[in-house]
């Protein structure tokens, strides 16, 4: 995954949840633009969640974001 591809879904507005898929296997939702930053030298992000748990994500083993209505449960899919 490129930083550039990651900030058209994390800089459009309206801001829309979305799930990040690791390569791993894991699933981190992004529900809120805050609840996502970068390091400087833009190769990994911090994922933060609301319970105050947060993982540092290296941009390599992403492989897929999911945009998708995560509160409301529409099931509404978009892979970038």
């Amino acid at each position: 995954m490129t930083i550039e591809a990651l900030k058209s879904i994390y800089n459009a507005r309206p801001f829309r949840a979305f799930i990040m898929h690791l390569a791993d296997g894991r699933q981190f939702p992004v529900r809120h633009p805050e609840f996502l930053s970068t390091e400087p030298d833009e190769t990994k992000v911090t994922v933060h969640q609301p319970d105050g748990a947060a993982t540092v994500v290296d941009l390599s083993s992403i492989i897929g974001l999911e945009i998708k209505t995560i509160a409301s449960g529409s099931g509404e899919r978009r892979k970038a």
